[in-house]
């Protein structure tokens, strides 16, 4: 999935996330975050070989915490586009 988000100070970025699924057993009673990457800068893809390491090195835990309620938020908003069975 994926999610936009603007960080150090406004910057927009687009973060390509893994969902960790609710596990009751241990006490995650939701769906989560499990690994995020950034995919776009500005509205740009990185290229092949292009790194995003000058933004994973300047963001705060503020930063951070900003991407996981966008992961999340983009989690909750989610709706599946399964089709409707042919019968009833």
């Amino acid at each position: 999935m994926e999610a936009q988000v603007k960080v150090l100070g406004g910057l927009p970025v687009t973060v390509a996330f893994t969902i960790a699924p609710a596990d009751p057993d241990v006490g995650y009673f939701q769906d989560g975050v499990e690994d995020w990457e950034i995919i776009e800068i500005a509205g740009r893809p990185l290229r092949k070989k292009e790194s995003a390491n000058w933004i994973y090195n300047r963001l705060t835990a503020n930063d951070e915490q900003r991407i996981i309620e966008a992961c999340s938020k983009a989690i909750d908003d989610f709706e599946p586009d399964f089709d409707e069975p042919d019968f009833y």
